[in-house]
């Protein structure tokens, strides 16, 4: 992706941003106890659907995928000294 700036001093300045690798989470909820906890996305979840894993909290086999997302992988910006 690149991008055209023009502001002060930078007239037709351009910038290549890279992309930012991202790891998809999803969030699901235990059948049995209602437990909620989070596992790395895997191919084909996708929202309110069934997917038959052990319970850690449990032990209940049967889960409804309540969220899929990404956490903010940004790194704040560096202190100039």
């Amino acid at each position: 992706m690149i991008r055209t700036f023009e502001g002060p001093g930078q007239l037709g300045a351009i910038t290549k941003l890279k992309p930012m690798p991202f790891n998809p989470i999803t969030q699901l909820k235990c059948q049995s106890c209602g437990s909620i906890h989070t596992r790395p996305h895997k191919e084909g979840d996708y929202i309110f659907g069934g997917v038959e894993e052990k319970c850690p909290n449990c032990g209940g086999s049967k889960h409804t995928i309540i969220a899929i997302y990404v956490e903010d992988q940004r790194q704040p910006p560096r202190k100039q000294t």
